[in-house]
């Protein structure tokens, strides 16, 4: 079973306890918008994903959990919840498990308002709610409200805005600030939808608890693991004890069976004069879920055997009580575990790009090395979306380690037998061998993007034309009516003029400058520095040397060198 989750971040104990429960039989994916989000140090592949609020999301969840053979998928993250609700069946109709709830469910947990009226509804005890400044002026004013006061985003996560106020001038005040704060932020985007985004709460003072209320994948209650909150950080509890509260394992029932979430229900509750206030309500694995596991709520256990349709014994999920944990910072490298665990898995997504493309590279020297850099260029300017896969090369052992970017797959058997389609780059710089080696590739599901640099310039686009599988390296340039055809390699700051015509197989070293109406036909290799002035032709297997000026048309299969290029006889 391999289980995605989305949004990481920092939850590095969650994807831990997934893992220990999991054992061999399974990987653990990891997404975050930033490959250095500490909880991708523990997972077996990290990718890196779009914002959630991307239009390409969706459709790159998709492509990681087909590439990736996902089972599970599992949010960690508030803003994306009402997204993966609106999209569940799109995902079970490729076979993975979502393990998120109904639409309805999201909005009454993730709307602050509708939450309050929810668990009123329910008749349990929610702080007084007013939907904006008016109405709790009004309160105040017949005395219905005090201060102090909270105010917060309506649509809020991670205690994000939120303020507390004593007096009616600072009520205006902040209730303004927070209001502009929140449209520039984070939680700018959810809130647009409705004038009414910051509410006002009565503040409620005690003590704090927070509750685990866990539900099976059909929505029904089975367990309620109750602790009480000693200190919090960044909204989250920091310290905490497990405790046995009747009271509240009851409102934990209610919660979990009027609700009928799926998976576990982060709760936060406050005590104040004897009563129970409902706070939050978030329907995903909370801050405060590491305290319930380590006090033996199997949780993680529960969810892959729900999910393989094995019995489990819900007194797995009882906590032990009296028990009392504390967070605390640790590093992790996540330079040197990028290149122990990302392999092959390090993904990039684009700004114009529509789908993750897989990619191999036959090749695996130096040239191919550098190639797989020029692919994560590519990537990270937002003009690719490529996973390297690892390299083919018939002169290495298989398993062989080439870089942090993937292993030696196979040679050529190995490539002509796979039954997916793949793209290909051929990373080997003698242009001969480039086309023997493009001629036995026989796999009709092998195909050739050409790899053009962010960098590359082009001064007429619409006269400029390329066929496939060229590599176009940093601060090349053409001008105008230059046409590429195949398999070429411009190996940077190559220039080339107007009028050109580049044929196929051909290798520019770095800095080569080709005048204007020249063509090169095939197979020829341009030394480094190397120049061809105007209007020469060079037909097929021309070596020019590093520095040489090409001043008139060679002769096929010899070598020229010097300033101005003579032919060179190696005898």
């Amino acid at each position: 079973m391999n289980i995605l989750f989305t949004c990481a971040g920092r939850r590095t104990y969650l994807l831990k306890y997934f893992k220990e429960q999991l054992g061999d039989e399974g990987k653990i994916i990891g997404a975050d918008m930033q490959l250095t989000a500490p909880a991708l140090s523990v997972a077996d592949v990290r990718v890196m994903v779009p914002a959630v609020y991307d239009d390409r999301y969706i459709e790159a969840l998709h492509q990681i959990c087909e590439i990736h053979h996902v089972d599970v998928l599992i949010s960690l993250n508030d803003l994306e919840l009402p997204i993966l609700a609106e999209n569940k069946s799109s995902f079970e109709n490729i076979g993975v498990k979502m393990i998120v709830s109904s639409p309805e469910v999201i909005d009454i947990c993730f709307d602050k308002l509708r939450t309050a009226e929810f668990v009123n509804s329910i008749g349990l005890r929610s702080p007084k709610t007013y939907p904006n400044l008016e109405q709790a002026i009004e309160a105040l004013s017949t005395g219905e409200l005090k201060f102090p006061l909270v105010i917060k985003p309506r649509w809020g996560s991670a205690s994000i805005g939120i303020e507390f106020v004593d007096n009616m001038e600072d009520l205006r005040i902040v209730y303004e600030l927070v209001k502009r704060k929140t449209c520039k932020g984070i939680l700018g985007e959810v809130s647009q939808h409705d004038e009414n985004f910051i509410m006002i709460q009565e503040k409620i003072t005690g003590k704090e608890y927070g509750l685990d209320v866990i539900n099976d994948l059909k929505g029904n209650n089975v367990a309620v693991a109750v602790k009480q909150k000693l200190a919090m950080r960044a909204g989250e509890t920091d310290k905490a004890t497990t405790v046995d509260n009747p009271e509240l394992y009851q409102m934990g029932q209610v919660l979990g069976t009027q609700l009928g979430h799926i998976g576990n229900l982060d709760c936060d509750i406050l005590e104040m004069g004897g009563k129970y206030y409902v706070l939050e309500l978030n329907p995903r694995f909370g801050g405060g879920f590491p305290f319930s596991y380590e006090a033996g709520v199997n949780l993680p256990k529960a969810i892959i055997n729900w999910v393989q349709g094995k019995d489990f014994d819900i007194g797995e999920l009882q906590p032990s009580y009296g028990l009392t944990f504390a967070k605390c910072d640790y590093l992790v490298d996540m330079s040197s575990e990028l290149s122990i665990k990302s392999r092959e898995d390090i993904m990039k997504f684009g700004k114009n790009s529509s789908s993750i493309k897989r990619i191999a590279i036959y090749g695996a020297g130096g040239f191919g090395r550098e190639v797989a850099g020029a692919i994560n260029r590519i990537n990270n300017s937002g003009n690719g979306l490529w996973e390297i896969v690892g390299f083919y090369d018939d002169n290495k052992p298989i398993g062989t380690n080439i870089s942090h970017y993937g292993k030696i797959l196979g040679g050529m058997k190995e490539l002509n037998a796979i039954e997916e389609p793949l793209a290909l780059t051929i990373a080997v710089g003698n242009p001969v061998i480039r086309k023997l080696i493009y001629e036995s590739i026989i796999n009709p599901n092998i195909y050739f993007p050409n790899l053009i640099a962010p960098s590359f310039k082009v001064l007429d686009s619409l006269s400029f034309k390329i066929g496939q599988g060229n590599i176009i390296q940093d601060k090349c340039s053409v001008t105008c009516d230059v046409e590429i055809g195949d398999f070429n390699v411009l190996n940077g700051s190559n220039i080339i003029g107007h009028d050109v015509k580049i044929g196929n197989f051909n290798v520019m070293m770095p800095g080569v400058h080709i005048s204007g109406a020249v063509k090169v036909v095939e197979c020829n290799m341009l030394g480094v520095a190397s120049v061809v002035l105007q209007r020469v032709n060079i037909g097929s297997n021309v070596t020019l040397g590093a520095g040489s000026v090409l001043i008139t048309k060679p002769k096929d299969d010899h070598t020229y060198i010097g300033v101005p290029a003579r032919k060179f006889d190696f005898k």
